[in-house]
């Protein structure tokens, strides 16, 4: 019996089994690829807001007034960018 089926199953054509298993496989493999792309991207921009803000914490009240900022406004800024602010948004329809 096993002459027969050994001869059904061909290298190429892997078992049905077989095929999910190696699907199986690869998507942990490419899973387990990804979390640490998605660890070192989430590191980086924390890094780049946290260097933002402390640029901008050493900027004077004036210089920071001449950006049309407020202290109060430094972290949102850095996270979010100045886009989001409403007031800018609002300004650049009149």
């Amino acid at each position: 019996m096993s002459t027969v089926l050994s001869g059904l199953i061909t290298p190429s054509q892997p078992a049905h089994g077989q095929r999910r298993a190696r699907t199986r496989i690869a998507w942990v493999l490419a899973a387990s690829l990804e979390l640490p792309q998605r660890l070192l991207a989430y590191v980086a921009e924390r890094r780049r807001i946290a260097r933002t803000v402390a640029q901008l914490q050493g900027l004077s009240d004036r210089m920071l007034a001449d950006i049309g900022l407020q202290r109060c406004d430094i972290a949102r800024v850095a996270r979010y960018g100045r886009d989001t602010d409403v007031c800018s948004f609002l300004g650049a329809m009149r």
